[in-house]
C-alpha cells in the first residue's frame, strides 16, 4: 500500500508539473545557459545515484514508464545519459527536465533507507578522510563515483574534489528522498 501512494504521489507530482509547463515558461523563461547547468545537475545526480545503487540498463525509462510519463518522454530520459555525452551536448527539453526530477526522486525515495544509511555513516565519520575510507558502504560508493565521474564529460567542469562533491550529491540526494523530493530537487534546479 505505501509503495503505491509513492507512486501515486510522484505520478500525481508529474501531472502537475506538466499540467504547467506553459505557466512555468510564462513567469520563468529558462535561458540555453540554465537549462545546460540544470543538466549537468541531473548528469551529476544520476551519477551520484549510479555509485550508490548500480542504476541497471533501461532502468530510468522503465521508472519513467511506471510513473505514467508519457513514452516520447521516457525514451528521452533513457538516452539522456547518452545526450549529455555528445559534443556539444544535446540541449535539454523542459518536459524531460520535469520528468527526471520526479524519476530521480522516486529512485532515490526507494533508496531511501540506503541513502540514510549512508547519511548517517558519513555523520559518524566527521568528515574525516581516513574514516571514511574504513566503512565499506562510503568507501564503495567513493570509488564508483571516482570512477564514474573520470568517464564523464563533466570531469573537467568539477572545481571541487571528487569525494566532497560525491559526499554532498549523497545527502542531497537523502533530502531529494522526501515526500516533497521532487518538488524540493525542482525549487532546487530552479533556484527558487
Amino acid at each position: 500500500m505505501l509503495g503505491l501512494s509513492l507512486a501515486s504521489e510522484s505520478s500525481s507530482i508529474f501531472t502537475h508539473l506538466i499540467l504547467n509547463t506553459q505557466q512555468l515558461r510564462e513567469f520563468l523563461p529558462l535561458n540555453p545557459q540554465q537549462l545546460d547547468g540544470i543538466a549537468v545537475h541531473f548528469e551529476l545526480l544520476l551519477l551520484a545515484l549510479d555509485s550508490l545503487i548500480e542504476i541497471k540498463p533501461r532502468a530510468l525509462q522503465q521508472k519513467a514508464v511506471e510513473l505514467n510519463i508519457p513514452s516520447a518522454i521516457a525514451e528521452k530520459i533513457e538516452s539522456f545519459p547518452q545526450q549529455r555525452k555528445a559534443v556539444p551536448p544535446d540541449p535539454l527539453d523542459l518536459d524531460v527536465a520535469k520528468s527526471l526530477v520526479v524519476v530521480i526522486s522516486q529512485l532515490a525515495q526507494e533508496n531511501r533507507e540506503l541513502l540514510r544509511r549512508a547519511v548517517t555513516l558519513l555523520e559518524q565519520t566527521h568528515l574525516q578522510p581516513s574514516a571514511i575510507q574504513r566503512t565499506v558502504l562510503l568507501k564503495t560508493y567513493l570509488q564508483r563515483f571516482e570512477q564514474r565521474l573520470s568517464q564523464s564529460r563533466q570531469n573537467d567542469l568539477i572545481s571541487q574534489t571528487d569525494s566532497h562533491l560525491a559526499l554532498k550529491l549523497l545527502v542531497d540526494l537523502l533530502f531529494y528522498s522526501d515526500v516533497s523530493g521532487s518538488r524540493r530537487l525542482w525549487h532546487n534546479l530552479i533556484g527558487i
